[in-house]
């Protein structure tokens, strides 16, 4: 097993704070892989009731997800778990997984992918970008298309949902 050293100090003012609309989850990112030497990204994401990610798979980056606020369902491999506020989820890459908000407010949780920049170029790619806080999310997501390509480019392999 191998372990990659994140221990270099992150320097948030580096960069803007940036925000993104991605398929119903408003996306906050905290810390870019620029900011944390290639090390992770590091995002927190608030997800519209019964919004999430189709099922999909990274093949280059390891995901964990920790919820702050609401109750999320998991589904990693073939299991479905559900879990609220202080819940630490984490899936190494090849494994198949998705989430959706399973509550009927808002949900919010962090999302932290390593080594950075991969995920966060998919979501740079398929987001449109939001300047207000309060900005709605888009009623439509990206186009498939775009969204298939974005995905092959980051090594994601997105699956139909079962």
């Amino acid at each position: 097993m191998s372990f990659h050293d994140v221990s270099r100090p992150a320097t948030p003012a580096q960069a803007p704070m940036q925000r993104v609309h991605v398929m119903g989850n408003t996306l906050t990112f905290h810390l870019r892989s620029g900011m944390t030497g290639g090390g992770f990204t590091l995002v927190e994401c608030e997800t519209l009731p019964g919004a999430g990610t189709p099922p999909h798979l990274q093949s280059h980056d390891d995901e964990a997800f920790f919820v702050l606020k609401g109750r999320y369902e998991f589904r990693i491999g073939d299991a479905r778990v559900t879990r609220g506020p202080r819940s630490f989820v984490q899936i190494p890459r090849g494994t198949v997984h998705a989430f959706r908000n399973a509550d009927r407010a808002p949900a919010r949780m962090l999302i932290l992918n390593w080594p950075g920049g991969l995920h966060e170029a998919f979501l740079d790619a398929i987001g449109t970008p939001i300047d207000d806080i309060a900005a709605e999310p888009p009623a439509e997501g990206p186009a498939l298309p775009a969204l298939l390509a974005a995905a092959k480019a980051s090594g994601i392999e997105l699956m139909r949902a079962r």
